[in-house]
């Protein structure tokens, strides 16, 4: 059986575990038993609606040459505690969709402000120690739950309907508005199955490293929800880094791989001296602009400002048009002429993204409070000039401190780990987001 085959096995194995340990009673519990059942012929649609399905993916790519085949079956346990907080996570993640300030908002927008704000300050009480549950501590924000639906934040909201409908049809005395609008369970259960994994870990060199990746991931959400001004580029980029759940998830696979499966010996020194979380953190940022600019970042100074020539172009045809700054990058994106101009028809895909969805994006933020098109223009050519800096310094900074790494560690796992977890996603994100191939991926 191939890694990937046992690490679809022990994640199941461990969704359903964690719903019934950690879940509150709810029709939301049910649907997600329903949904991993071994005898239901839409598992695989649930697991890849619920993003189980690319997660796996991704633990695979990472791992499946780095231990032996009589490890695996451990290695696959670890994995899938992980993955399952990576699908309750997507559901929280996907709560900040359009609260950015390039989005319009709509009528649930403060709904979502405030449950995210009582989300994120009740995860950071729980792993520094607060003994409250979750639940206890939640129920302030368990009404404004009931008016936010979970499917259509979702970016797989076709999928949920096909599997809704056909749960309905098994259990017609079930209520669609419970599950749909049944954010507030996995929101307890993401809280509980972070602690407890934060937790299971706290005894290696490397704990104290996936708590605090944790604790800065919900920390810096919190302070995204307070970005309605400009902000500086270098904080951006820092806010942005901790955002995101790298520096956690590559602790995390460190400590399986350097401590579990395999103790080295040269761990606590590159964890003393800061190599480590050096490395983490570069990694991170490496993933952030990734994620947030994409295919530009490589580009040339003189295809930079072809770039910008070719939007300023876009906006001239269309200068009375609504929208701004995002939905020029929108209309952009999906002109098939704009595209027709670059060698990478997806050059736009990350901006296309977030500027359409109304996501945070670091290099996108401040365009919100240019005053015209004009002037968001002449910001995003100086945005980008500087977070293209950014990157090539960040990449030749990770090769340093991963050449240190292999020179204080007996095998190379963690190095191959932290360089291939950047690859997977400069090859995700240079791919159109709507595609398989360029989706999103935790």
């Amino acid at each position: 059986m191939s890694l990937r085959s046992l690490m679809l096995d022990a994640t199941v194995e461990n969704i359903r575990h964690s719903v019934q340990r950690h879940m509150p009673v709810s029709q939301q519990r049910d649907f997600y038993l329903w949904g991993t059942a071994a005898d239901n012929p839409l598992r695989d649609t649930f697991l890849y609606a619920m993003s189980v399905t690319q997660v796996i993916n991704l633990s695979a790519y990472l791992l499946e040459d780095l231990v032996a085949p009589a490890q695996w079956q451990k290695l696959a346990r670890y994995a899938g505690r992980l993955n399952t907080y990576f699908m309750y996570e997507i559901v929280s993640d996907d709560l900040a969709i359009g609260l950015s300030p390039l989005a319009d908002g709509d009528t649930t927008y403060p709904l979502r402000r405030q449950t995210l704000y009582a989300f994120n300050h009740v995860m950071v009480e729980r792993l520094s120690g607060e003994p409250t549950h979750s639940a206890k501590m939640l129920e302030p924000v368990q009404a404004l739950t009931r008016n936010i639906s979970g499917f259509r934040q979702s970016m797989t909201l076709e999928k949920h309907n096909l599997i809704l409908r056909t749960y309905l049809q098994q259990r017609p005395a079930a209520s669609q508005l419970d599950i749909e609008y049944g954010v507030w369970p996995v929101l307890v259960a993401n809280i509980e199955l972070c602690c407890e994994l934060a937790e299971s870990m706290r005894k290696l060199e490397t704990g104290w490293m996936i708590r605090q990746g944790f604790i800065d991931r919900y920390q810096s959400s919190s302070e995204l929800l307070e970005a309605g001004q400009p902000v500086p580029l270098s904080q951006l980029g820092d806010i942005g880094t901790r955002s995101i759940l790298v520096s956690a998830t590559l602790a995390y696979f460190t400590g399986v791989l350097a401590e579990v499966l395999d103790a080295d010996a040269g761990l606590s020194s590159i964890i003393s001296n800061g190599t480590l979380g050096d490395a983490l953190s570069t990694a991170a940022l490496l993933v952030r602009l990734l994620n947030d600019v994409g295919l530009p970042l490589t580009m040339s100074t003189y295809e930079r400002e072809g770039l910008i020539n070719a939007l300023w172009h876009q906006h001239e045809m269309r200068p009375k048009a609504a929208g701004g700054m995002a939905q020029l990058l929108v209309s952009a994106a999906e002109n098939p002429s704009f595209k027709a101009q670059f060698s990478h028809a997806a050059v736009l895909t990350r901006f296309h993204k977030d500027a359409s969805a109304g996501e945070f994006n670091i290099c996108l933020h401040n365009l919100a409070f240019e005053k015209s098109v004009a002037d968001g223009l002449t910001k995003l050519e100086e945005n980008l000039a500087y977070f293209s800096q950014l990157y090539q310094e960040s990449q030749q900074r990770l090769q340093d401190l991963l050449a240190d790494i292999n020179t204080r560690l007996e095998a190379r796992v963690v190095s191959t780990v932290i360089r291939r977890f950047v690859q997977f996603y400069a090859t995700l994100y240079a791919n159109p987001y709507r595609t398989t191939a360029g989706e999103y991926v935790a």
